[in-house]
């Protein structure tokens, strides 16, 4: 039973993590940033303070963000 409910909390965090992921790329996208210094710039002004997930995605994903945003459709 505990196994299960971690995997279920694993499962959810994975989500949110995604959804929090492609949120702050359509971000970028939507106010056509078009080079890495001001997407970063950008994205430390806008990500939730309070919400652990972004500011960890801010942290070690800054780059994946931004290239998801400039380079990938």
């Amino acid at each position: 039973m505990y196994i299960l409910n971690c995997i279920s909390i694993s499962e959810k965090c994975i989500h949110s993590i995604s959804e929090k992921f492609k949120y702050l790329v359509t971000f970028l996208r939507q106010n056509c940033i078009t080079n890495q210094c001001d997407a970063a710039n950008i994205l430390h002004k806008i990500y939730d303070k309070n919400s652990i997930i972004e500011c960890e995605l801010i942290v070690y994903a800054l780059d994946n963000i931004v290239y998801a945003a400039l380079h990938e459709k």
